[in-house]
């Protein structure tokens, strides 16, 4: 089973397979595309939000910590509108786009690791199996109720916060920042829910792809033990 595990890892370190779309979040350069695009997004709100809310410049000056603050956090939401826009624009454009075009760039990685890890042992390759589903079961167990709870309510939690913590801003007679720290434990808070979704996807990627290298390496011991007893 470590064998496995260990060819798993170094699938993950290899930058050939980096290239393909499920992979696409652990390239480096994937991370800094993101954060270059965040920070231009972050800096021209910065610079634009004061003409459209027709706030004053000194209210700015004088709240600048809440204020950079909260065009932080205002960023993603607004980041994620302008993705879903371009998205449906695309869906809409081609609506076969977004269901087939994942599928078929997996298609390739998923037969190569197929066939790499079908030269392990059937019963190695079962190990490795439950031992993901245990890993698997144990992460959801513990983070399911809360998991589930972002799914079904998605970032409405986390709207409704800013809205409050930008009219505390506006308010000129409220001096506590409580509110930050509000939108700072949910902003958090999504971004671990985030992480956890996207490392229980990846294992249950490897988990179908051990299933089928495992149905070929049993099949495999199945005609090399037929071949025995035909020569016996």
């Amino acid at each position: 089973m470590q064998k496995v595990f260990n060819e798993l890892e170094d699938v993950l370190k290899s930058q050939n397979h980096l290239k393909s779309n499920f992979f696409g979040s652990l390239n480096i350069k994937s991370w800094k595309s993101f954060l270059a695009k965040f920070l231009v997004l972050y800096f021209i709100i910065f610079a634009v939000f004061p003409s459209v809310s027709s706030i004053d410049y000194s209210v700015i000056s004088e709240n600048i910590y809440p204020y950079t603050a909260m065009i932080f956090f205002i960023t993603p939401v607004i980041y994620l509108f302008i993705t879903l826009m371009m998205n449906t624009f695309i869906a809409l454009k081609n609506p076969s786009h977004d269901f087939f075009k994942p599928i078929m760039n997996d298609i390739s990685l998923h037969a190569s690791l197929v066939n790499k890890f079908s030269t392990f042992q059937s019963y190695e390759l079962s190990q490795s199996i439950r031992r993901l589903n245990y890993d698997i079961e144990r992460t959801k167990g513990r983070i399911g109720f809360l998991v589930g709870a972002i799914e079904k309510l998605g970032i409405i939690p986390y709207c409704i916060t800013l809205y409050f913590a930008f009219s505390n801003f506006f308010d000129k007679n409220e001096g506590s920042t409580i509110y930050i720290y509000a939108l700072a434990f949910l902003f958090g808070l999504y971004g671990g829910v985030i992480v956890i979704l996207k490392t229980i996807d990846k294992l249950e990627f490897f988990k179908v792809i051990l299933i089928d290298a495992n149905e070929i390496a049993e099949q495999r011991a199945s005609l090399e033990v037929e071949a025995d007893n035909k020569k016996a």
